[in-house]
């Protein structure tokens, strides 16, 4: 059964799947990035927009950290809470759910991988990085894809819950579109 839209695994996993859960909710609302690691609970929270604000202020009192960005609230459980923590909050979210796992591949990853209905491995695609964690994935029965990281001003602005308007001609990755 899947949970979450979208897991995304390598470095940089916080901003692109910042960018791809963007991307999904078009213009319409915030969504939430559930993150093992990153900077980004840290500060920013009156950059933004009050839905995400609102969502925060409830994961707060239910004692998850999150941390609000324009319109992406950046979720970061304990380690040990990461599974727990993720499924409520997709539970309650009403909204694109993305997983972003940066850090080394565990147990409490592999349950989050299984219950995503994508799953993009950030790698060179014909590359032996790609190659051996495709292959670890598929060994776990969860399939996947590898993707290059997208770059540019697109990312950035991610990283602060913000998108570049689709008529800018910013590149958009293929994989962070419905």
């Amino acid at each position: 059964m899947s949970v979450f839209d979208l897991a995304v695994i390598g470095p940089g996993a916080e901003s692109q799947a910042a960018l791809a859960a963007l991307r999904f909710a078009g213009r319409r609302g915030h969504v939430v990035v559930v993150s093992d690691r990153g900077d980004a609970v840290a500060g920013l929270g009156w950059l933004a927009i009050p839905a995400a604000r609102r969502f925060a202020a409830t994961a707060t009192a239910e004692g998850i950290s999150v941390g609000p960005r324009g319109r992406v609230v950046f979720v970061r459980p304990e380690r040990a809470q990461l599974v727990s923590a993720a499924r409520r909050t997709a539970a309650r979210a009403g909204v694109p759910v993305v997983i972003a796992l940066a850090g080394p591949r565990d147990d409490s990853a592999d349950v989050l991988l299984a219950e995503s209905t994508s799953v993009v491995v950030l790698a060179e695609p014909d590359g032996p990085v790609a190659e051996l964690a495709l292959a670890q994935l598929d060994a776990i029965g969860v399939s996947a894809v590898a993707r290059l990281a997208a770059v540019g001003t697109a990312t950035s602005l991610a990283r602060f819950g913000w998108s570049v308007p689709a008529a800018s001609g910013a590149p958009v990755p293929a994989w962070g579109t419905r």
